[in-house]
């Protein structure tokens, strides 16, 4: 069965909320709620929850688990990038095809997509 133990969040809160040291599973949860905003039910999973008061969390300029606003900036301007940079790749893939066929036309389509495939590694 998932832990509902709230009290394993307290190493990564404890930074930001010296008071809730000695809190209880219970009071970590009410906390959190009450923070952020969130209806985060009693018996939900450390894991969906903390995941939610996360995001809730960072959304009010809290860096919690590491990651702050910046950083999560950073992530999805670069993953961005990566998106585009696949997109291109596929785009050019006919055209790769093509002068694969060119260069080895004794090479069946699977054979030239093998090897485009290797060629991208």
């Amino acid at each position: 069965m998932p832990s509902t133990d709230r009290t394993q969040i307290t190493p990564l809160l404890l930074e930001y909320f010296p008071t809730m040291a000695k809190a209880t599973s219970d009071e970590w949860h009410g906390f959190l709620n009450a923070k952020t905003g969130l209806e985060i039910g009693i018996d939900e999973p450390n894991a969906n929850a903390f995941d939610e008061w996360r995001k809730a969390l960072a959304g009010q300029g809290y860096p919690v688990w590491g990651i702050s606003p910046e950083r999560a900036q950073r992530i999805k301007e670069r993953g961005e990038e990566l998106k585009k940079k696949e997109e291109e790749r596929i785009k050019a893939l006919p055209e790769r095809l093509a002068q694969l066929r060119t260069e080895a036309p004794t090479k069946s389509a699977a054979d030239l997509i093998k090897d485009a495939k290797q060629a991208v590694k």
